[in-house]
Parts: structure tokens; C-alpha cells; sequence
């Protein structure tokens, strides 16, 4: 019996942040541990895996391991495949560069916005609230039913958040269905 209650504390992590114990939210398959940052915790993802190159090959991957606090909308690979054929594949030739980090850019806000501060702000709002990326574009928040948050970017498409409030040392990750366009 008393080995049922050691093993569990045995697989929780070691660092604790600011002195609360870490949680847990599984994201594609892997742990999203909340002492972790945005970066180590999405490229555990088997979702993320585009996302996560993406902002590797930008030099974004960088910026999400720093101390600075950031909510990220990140779309899954389902969402990345779902884009106009050949579109990534034209983001990602070296000239189309600043293209690609603006389109990664576009789903990183600066400061930590959970869901709870979300919808404050759009009760606050009268039923929406505006972002502004780290690259100066905005994003609206708003519902599309009691209770489901949906972004609409610049160019006016709507995204569900698949995945609410994943804790990260340094912000919260939203999980989305659809890639963030700019404008």
C-alpha cells in the first residue's frame, strides 16, 4: 500500500514553480508540465511537430525559451495540413522568410492570458476583447456559444481552442484548430 502512494511522487518533477507544485495537462500524447517552458513542452507534443519546426527555423523557438511571459495559440499539425496546398511549402523558401515569422507571430501574445482573464476582458468588452501580437497585429476574442472561446484574426477566419489554460514556467499554451493568419 505504501508503495501505491510513493511511486506516484516519485514521477512528479523535481522543480516546483514559485512554490507551487507543477500541473499536468497532456497535450498530443505527452505531458505539459507547468515548470517547463513553452518551447520544451510543445516540442514534446506528436501534434506540434510542424509548429514547432516552424519556429525553430524563424529563430521564434529562441524567444519562447526566455524568461519573458507569452500566450501562444498553437495550431496542430492537422491545422498546419488543412492550409491552401502549397502555401507552407512557400512560406518556407528562404525568400518568403519574413512572411513565415510574421505568420508565426501572429499566434504569440505578449503577457499570460488565461482563459479566466479572456472572459474578463470580453465581459468587460461587451463580448469581445482585442489582442495585439508581438508583432503588433490583432486578434479578437470572442464565443460562439455560452461557454467556447474562438479567435478571429485579421483576415477574418474564425478558431476554436481545442485546449484550454496549459501552464508553462513562462506563459500558458491555448491549442487551436486552425492557423492564425495575419493581416
Amino acid at each position: 500500500m505504501l508503495t501505491a502512494l510513493v511511486l506516484p511522487l516519485a514521477a512528479a518533477p523535481v522543480r516546483a514553480q514559485k512554490g507551487v507544485a507543477p500541473t499536468t495537462v497532456t497535450v498530443g500524447g505527452a505531458p505539459m508540465v507547468s515548470d517547463r517552458d513553452i518551447m520544451e513542452n510543445l516540442s514534446r507534443s506528436a501534434d506540434h511537430a510542424v509548429f514547432v519546426g516552424l519556429l525553430h527555423e524563424t529563430g521564434l523557438a529562441d524567444a519562447l525559451r526566455q524568461r519573458n511571459v507569452f500566450t501562444v495559440f498553437a495550431p496542430t499539425d492537422a491545422a498546419f495540413a488543412a492550409l491552401p496546398p502549397g502555401q507552407l511549402e512557400t512560406l518556407r523558401k528562404p525568400e518568403n522568410k519574413a512572411a513565415l515569422l510574421r505568420l508565426l507571430q501572429a499566434h504569440i501574445i505578449s503577457g499570460d492570458y488565461s482563459s479566466a482573464r479572456l472572459r474578463f476582458m470580453m465581459r468587460s468588452g461587451k463580448g469581445q476583447a482585442e489582442l495585439e501580437d508581438i508583432a503588433q497585429g490583432k486578434l479578437v476574442v470572442t464565443t460562439n456559444g455560452p461557454s467556447n472561446i474562438v479567435l478571429r484574426d485579421a483576415k477574418g477566419t474564425m478558431t476554436d481552442i481545442i485546449l484550454y489554460d496549459a501552464k508553462q514556467s513562462n506563459g500558458v499554451v491555448f491549442v487551436i484548430d486552425r492557423v492564425l493568419q495575419p493581416g
